[in-house]
């Protein structure tokens, strides 16, 4: 579950967001969306250059938030972010807002509850003077009435499910609680901007999009059970299917699609390009083990076998490119070739594949040897093995041991320069020995529930970044050289997550 909270500054909704988050043992995060238009080192461009669909010829990007914020929508985490849509939209309302509203809804989907959070201006102004008498954002209590008008707009126009909730005369647990009954019962959610399933309809165990119809994701919802679904079928008129889409699908075995389609084509109940060069969804229930790629498929595309039960597929040597989280949970994936004019893999392509052994390759740009699949760099891409030492590589990349659930303790070999950011998110990685100076970018071992202790054998150090432990839960032991504790601490004082250091003997 999604929930966001919006309102002014000074309303609580720091302190709200947070202790819900508490409260449904999810995670919290603050300003997501505003975050995607980030293209810093902090955070990573997720899905590059994608369409927006239909006749819009502009391309937008869509950019990490927190990369830990999607990557928790994508693993079905409780995520509480303090704002989302609703500010944006009501701060900036044009239309390169909205597309990237749209888009990023297309891609991940909508909140599943926005909480527009009110007080009267004289409560607000009495907060915002508790938490900061010199709070530079008193200035922003002069547009009080006019701000929410805008939050309310943009919650209709960008056609989320809200509840307005004015917490005036309630403590912070009263409004927690407030929020936790709403959130069971959803029966008091203003549903005014809902198109009341208009784009679809259901026929037994098929489920057909309405012609003349764009597929709206806002007819869809957890609370409607579409697990009888086994067929999707797609009229001549549809020119953008949502990625998003199949997340309500979870036992579709066929998509079909109208042969006088023009941007969209279906072969054997998979759903490709017109053209065929890019392959876009496997059903997640598809009825055999083995799938073969089509000759002409150039590109697997952005999550295209999501979820899968396939057990072995073979790539075509034509194959450029495999998209971001093309094969994310593909649990009972043993094997996969891959074709030798490869050039790029997306991130997170292989995440939770943890069945994966075989990685069959005669691509200069990939080699896989001991559970670890390189690039042409020899960078580590990815991980599927229990692994004891690295010794010939210069980096681990992003995600390269994301969700690995076979690892346990691992030395880095003097050659690794670089960590780089959620390199080890949620995996069972217990401890870890490096050997030389080394880069350690953000949010390397989020959600690494098993760390204990890390071991730095170098007198020198490069960069340590910040939140290196984030939502783990306890501190982590970090074992350093004698007389070098202090220079440690230094490189350690923006990671704000709990740690201890000490000097031992190398």
């Amino acid at each position: 579950m999604h929930i966001a909270i919006e309102g002014l500054d000074g309303v609580g909704k720091t302190s709200t967001a947070k202790e819900l988050a508490k409260q449904i043992k999810g995670v919290y995060f603050s300003k997501a969306f505003h975050l995607m238009r980030d293209t810093s080192g902090v955070y990573d461009n997720f899905t590059s250059i994608v369409e927006c669909g239909g006749t819009d010829s502009r391309n937008y990007s869509s950019y990490g938030t927190r990369s830990s914020f999607l990557y928790s929508k994508l693993m079905g985490y409780n995520v509480v972010t303090e704002r989302y849509f609703c500010t944006n939209y009501a701060v900036k309302p044009d239309t390169q807002t909205l597309d990237e509203i749209r888009l990023n809804i297309n891609y991940f989907g909508y909140p599943d509850i926005t909480f527009i959070l009110y007080c009267d201006p004289k409560t607000n102004y009495q907060r915002m003077y508790d938490r900061n008498p010199y709070d530079k954002d008193f200035e922003k209590l002069k547009e009080h009435k006019a701000f929410y008008e805008k939050l309310l707009k943009a919650a209709k126009i960008i056609g989320l499910r809200y509840y307005f909730l004015d917490t005036t005369n309630l403590t912070l647990l009263q409004v927690v609680n407030s929020l936790l009954n709403i959130i069971n019962d959803k029966s008091n959610l203003n549903v005014e901007c809902l198109s009341q399933n208009s784009s679809w309809y259901v026929q037994g165990s098929r489920l057909y999009i309405k012609d003349n119809h764009d597929i709206s994701l806002q007819d869809f919802s957890r609370n409607i059970d579409l697990s009888n679904i086994d067929q999707l079928f797609i009229p001549k008129s549809i020119n953008h299917i949502p990625p998003a889409l199949f997340e309500f699908l979870p036992n579709i075995k066929r998509i079909n699609v109208d042969s006088e389609n023009q941007y969209y084509m279906s072969c054997n109940g998979i759903l490709f390009s017109k053209d065929g060069n890019r392959l876009l969804r496997v059903p997640v229930s598809y009825d055999s083990d083995t799938y073969i790629v089509p000759q002409n498929v150039l590109q697997v595309g952005y999550n295209a076998f999501k979820n899968c039960h396939i057990k072995y597929i073979e790539i075509n040597d034509n194959c450029r490119e495999i998209g971001y989280i093309s094969f994310w949970g593909c649990a009972e994936l043993k094997r996969i070739s891959i074709g030798n004019r490869l050039k790029k893999i997306g991130r997170m392509a292989f995440l939770g594949c943890t069945a994966l052994t075989i990685i069959d390759t005669n691509t200069t740009a990939l080699t896989f040897k001991n559970g670890i699949l390189l690039n042409d760099k020899g960078d580590i891409v990815s991980s599927f093995g229990s692994h004891s030492e690295l010794i010939n590589n210069t980096k681990v990349n992003a995600w390269a041991f994301a969700g690995n659930k076979r690892i346990n303790d691992l030395k880095l070999g003097e050659n690794v320069k670089r960590i780089g950011p959620y390199a080890f998110v949620d995996s069972t990685i217990e401890s870890l020995i490096i050997n030389s100076p080394i880069e350690i970018h953000d949010y390397a071992f989020w959600n690494c529930k098993k760390l204990n202790f890390i071991v730095f054998r170098s007198r020198n150090i490069s960069r340590i970044a910040h939140e290196l432990f984030y939502n783990i839960g306890h501190d982590v032991k970090i074992c350093v050289p004698k007389g070098t504790s202090d220079m440690y601490k230094i490189s350690f004082k923006n990671c704000n997550d709990g740690i201890t250091i000490e000097e031992m003997e190398m």
